[in-house]
């Protein structure tokens, strides 16, 4: 609120001033929203056990009043009892855990952590759960897990001979820019394509073309306190001048400048049909970025196990197979550790002796 020195002299206050619901907010706010979802799925869970056991003389807490001993034998015989359909695979079970950890810090409780291996407290429970982690696999659960495949090199070849690529249509420029938006620059899900604004990308000319990304928060970059060391992901990717990618990218941009020059222009939008022009109106929803990438495999009639995850499977196999460093595979894909990277990596003969 302005001081009455201020009003008269119609300075701005160089301070806002909050109160306590909307900082509440701002820290809400800045929570990663799968986590929150994750959370709320493995409350909702042990709510649902909880209700379970109502008449069987067993009395379970509120999970934000467990104490030690609540958690070394009712929190242990959650684990053990807990279970879908068709079984929770070990590491499923394991992030149920951490989604309870996390609730119970929600409510406040902050003097417990039940896995923490130096903490004795908690060592039964523990155990409880190392034994059933241990028996779920040995069971198989988990054991086949169905992973995105990646787009080989001849498959993006089709891509392109198959008109799914390039500028022959608004369909074949959208399809050509989500699809390297990904195999260079990584981008991470639905949400940050969907959140991508036309000033991250750019086209420049620097004793060659390429095109950079310029990047903001994601999964493994906040800008927070644990980040503030860290520099947001930006990458360029040099390209022959009359690369045909190259030239879609500014086909694309361009049509987008027509219709909105702010730089908080959303990058993807919807093509609409027109008199044979190149047209975009409204921002392409989250639901069909979705499921974009299963669009173009069908249209290219590509034979696989495809979804969004493939993009960044392909960049991280593609750069494995071309002698690339982990570490500068990291820096492609946003991975902050080696462990995270190595799972992307698939040995493949397409791939021998190639790069992007």
């Amino acid at each position: 609120m302005k001081n009455l020195k201020d009003q008269e002299q119609g300075v701005e206050s160089r301070f806002a001033e909050m109160t306590d619901n909307e900082i509440d907010t701002l820290i809400e706010d800045a929570e990663n929203k799968n986590t929150k979802k994750a959370t709320k799925w493995a409350v909702n869970v042990y709510e649902d056990w909880k209700n379970s056991k109502i008449g069987s003389g067993l009395i379970i807490p509120n999970l934000k009043d467990l104490s030690v001993q609540d958690i070394n034998s009712i929190l242990g015989k959650f684990v053990v009892e807990v279970r879908k359909k068709n079984g929770y695979p070990a590491k499923t079970l394991y992030l149920l855990v951490t989604g309870l950890l996390r609730g119970m810090r929600s409510h406040g409780v902050s003097n417990i952590n039940f896995l923490n291996e130096s903490d004795d407290r908690f060592l039964r429970f523990r155990q409880i759960l190392d034994a059933q982690m241990k028996k779920l696999t040995s069971d198989g659960y988990g054991i086949n897990v169905k992973q995105a495949d990646p787009i080989s090199v001849e498959q993006e070849e089709i891509l392109w001979d198959k008109s799914v690529f390039g500028n022959h249509s608004f369909e074949s420029l959208l399809h050509t820019v989500f699809f390297y938006n990904y195999k260079y620059f990584g981008l991470r899900g639905r949400d940050k394509h969907r959140n991508l604004q036309i000033s991250q990308i750019q086209l420049e000319d620097d004793n060659g073309n390429y095109i950079e990304f310029r990047g903001k928060d994601n999964k493994t970059y906040n800008g927070g306190l644990r980040h503030r060391y860290i520099a947001p992901k930006s990458v360029r990717q040099y390209l022959e001048k009359d690369c045909q990618t190259l030239k879609s990218y500014q086909m694309y941009m361009n049509a987008i400048y027509e219709i909105d020059k702010s730089v908080s222009s959303p990058f993807y939008r919807r093509p609409v049909l027109s008199d044979g022009s190149v047209k975009f109106d409204h921002i392409l929803g989250a639901n069909r970025l979705g499921s974009l990438m299963k669009t173009i495999c069908q249209k290219g009639e590509l034979k696989g196990n495809f979804s969004n995850h493939s993009w960044k499977r392909t960049l991280a196999t593609r750069l494995y197979q071309a002698g690339v460093s982990d570490q500068m595979i990291m820096d492609r894909t946003g991975h902050r550790s080696e462990k995270a990277v190595r799972t992307y990596k698939r040995p493949c003969g397409f791939y021998a002796k190639r790069c992007l």
